[in-house]
C-alpha cells in the first residue's frame, strides 16, 4: 500500500520542489531535575527573536503536518521553496509605461489616452435656392438623409514627474486632422498657467465639452456666435487662473489673451487664418470670475476684448460681456443640469437697408438648456435623461423681425459618461430681416431628426 507521505511528496515533486528527508528522531531526554526559576509562560516561546531575521535569499522552509506511515506520530515532512528571484528592472519596458527603475513614475511621466467617438444618422427639411432650367434662381424644400461618422477625437494627457507640470493634444480626425487643443500647464497649489491652443474662458456652455452637453451637436447660435461674430472660442494664447477651492464661495478668476483670425475668403464660406506678423493689437484679451456658493452651482461672468474680422484682410477689436449659470446636482433617483447664458456686444453685421456708417451694431443672445436624468448616480451606472434647449439671438437691437432662433428637444440612453444613444428633434428659424451676412445668403431654417452614438474612452 502507498503510504500518504509517499503520495505527498511525489505530488510535491511534480512542482518542482524537494523535500527535505525528514529529521533524525532526536535523543531520549535525560532525567533533570526541575528548575528553580520561574517559567517564562507558553507566550515566551511563541515570540520570535528580534536578531533571528533571515536573509532574503536564504530558501523558505514551510512544514506540513502529515499523516506517518511508520509508528512515529510527530513526524512531519518539510517543503524546500526555491528563493523568491529578485525582481529584474527592465528600463525600456518602465520608459515605455512612464515608469521610472524605481518602480515609480521616472524622469519620462506617465500618459493617459482619452477620446471619443460619434456616430450620426440625420433626416433634414432645408430651404435652398437652385438654378431652374431656364437658368433663373428659384427656392425650394430639399429633403435629405446622411449618415456621417460625426467625430473621432482622441486625445493624450502627459503627466510629468513634477506634480505641478503637465500637457495635453487633442486631434480631430473626422473630414481632415484638426488639433483642437495642444497645451502646456503649470500648476501650482490655486495657481495655474496654460499656453498653447485651448478653449478661452468665456461661455461656460462653450466652455462644456460636447460630451458633457446633452445635445447632439452645439447647433444654430453656436456656429453664429463662433464662426460669424468671432466670440470666444478655441485660439492659441496664454491664461493665468487663480482659484480659491479652501475659501468661501469658492472664487475663480481667469485672464488670458489669445490670437484672432482674420477673413482670407467669403466665397461659399468664411474661411479665416490667424493674424500674422501684422503689428500689435492681433490678440484678444479676455477675463473670467466665477462663484459656487452651493455645490453643484456656478455663478460667472466675462467681459471679451475680441478680435473681429469684418472684412476680406481687415481686422477690429469689439466688445463683448456676458454671464450664466450652471447647475449640475444629483439626487436620489437621478439628476439635474441646467445651463443658462446671456451675451451681448458689438458687430458689424447690418441688414441691407440699414443706413451706412461706422458704427457698430449691437447684438444680445439668450441660451438655456435643461436636462433631468433617472439613474446615472455613478459612471457606467444606466440612465434615462431628456432634455430641451432653446435660444435667441437678436442681431441688432434696433431693427425687428431679425431674430434667429434654434429649439431642440431629445432624450439620452445608456451608461452615463460612457456610451450614450440620443436621439433629437431640431427646428432653426431666422425672420424676414435677419442679416444675410452670417449666411453668405443662404436661407437658415432646417427641420432636423437626429439619431447619435456616441462613447466616451
Amino acid at each position: 500500500m502507498i503510504s500518504a507521505t509517499a503520495l505527498f511528496g511525489a505530488a510535491i515533486a511534480a512542482w518542482g520542489y524537494r523535500i527535505a528527508p525528514p529529521p533524525p528522531p532526536p535523543p531520549a531526554p535525560a532525567a533533570v531535575a526541575p528548575a528553580t526559576t520561574p517559567s517564562a509562560g507558553p507566550d515566551a516561546a511563541a515570540e520570535p527573536s528580534e536578531e533571528a531575521v533571515e536573509p532574503t535569499s536564504a530558501p523558505s522552509v514551510v512544514t506540513s503536518p502529515v499523516t506517518p506511515s511508520g509508528p512515529s506520530s510527530t513526524a512531519s515532512a518539510e517543503i524546500i521553496l526555491p528563493a523568491a528571484p529578485g525582481k529584474k528592472k527592465n528600463k525600456k519596458r518602465d520608459a515605455q509605461n512612464g515608469r521610472g527603475s524605481d518602480g515609480d513614475e521616472g524622469r519620462f511621466g506617465s500618459v493617459e489616452l482619452k477620446g471619443r467617438i460619434f456616430v450620426l444618422g440625420e433626416v433634414a427639411h432645408t430651404n435652398v435656392t437652385i438654378l431652374d432650367s431656364q437658368l433663373r434662381l428659384v427656392s425650394g424644400g430639399r429633403n435629405a438623409a446622411d449618415i456621417t461618422l460625426a467625430s473621432v477625437r482622441p486625445a493624450l494627457h502627459w503627466h510629468a514627474p513634477q506634480k505641478w507640470l503637465s500637457a495635453m493634444i487633442e486631434v480631430e480626425f473626422t473630414q481632415k486632422p484638426d488639433i483642437r487643443d495642444a497645451y502646456i500647464q503649470l500648476k501650482q497649489k490655486d495657481f495655474m498657467l496654460r499656453a498653447g491652443q485651448f478653449k478661452m474662458p468665456g461661455s461656460a456652455i462653450e466652455l462644456a465639452s460636447p460630451w458633457a452637453l446633452p445635445f447632439v451637436r452645439r447647433g444654430f447660435l453656436h456656429g453664429l456666435l463662433v464662426d460669424e461674430l468671432d466670440n470666444a472660442w478655441r485660439r492659441p494664447g496664454l491664461m493665468l487662473r487663480w482659484r480659491g477651492a479652501d475659501l468661501p464661495l469658492r472664487p475663480e478668476i481667469n485672464a488670458g489673451i489669445f490670437q484672432g483670425f482674420v477673413l482670407v475668403t467669403d466665397v461659399g464660406e468664411r474661411d479665416k487664418d490667424l493674424i500674422v506678423n501684422q503689428g500689435f493689437g492681433a490678440q484678444s484679451l479676455i477675463g473670467r470670475a466665477q462663484i459656487e456658493p452651493v455645490d453643484g452651482v456656478a455663478i460667472g461672468a466675462y467681459y471679451h476684448h475680441r478680435v473681429g474680422t469684418p472684412a476680406l484682410l481687415q481686422n477690429a477689436h469689439y466688445w463683448t460681456t456676458g454671464a450664466d449659470l450652471v447647475v449640475d446636482r444629483t439626487f436620489a433617483s437621478g439628476g439635474l443640469r441646467i445651463w443658462l447664458d446671456g451675451i451681448a456686444g458689438a458687430s458689424w453685421f447690418k441688414y441691407p437697408t440699414e443706413p451706412v456708417n461706422n458704427q457698430d451694431t449691437t447684438f444680445v443672445t439668450g441660451r438655456s438648456i435643461l436636462a433631468w436624468r433617472f439613474g446615472g448616480l455613478e459612471q457606467d451606472q444606466r440612465y434615462l435623461e431628456v432634455y430641451g434647449t432653446f435660444g435667441v439671438l437678436d442681431p441688432d437691437v434696433d431693427v425687428v423681425s431679425d431674430l434667429a432662433v434654434e429649439v431642440a428637444v431629445g432624450f439620452n440612453l445608456g451608461l452615463w459618461q460612457r456610451l450614450r444613444l440620443t436621439a433629437q428633434g431640431e427646428i432653426w428659424r431666422a425672420g424676414r430681416n435677419f442679416p444675410p451676412g452670417y449666411t453668405l445668403g443662404a436661407d437658415p431654417d432646417r427641420a432636423a431628426v437626429l439619431l447619435q452614438l456616441g462613447v466616451n474612452l
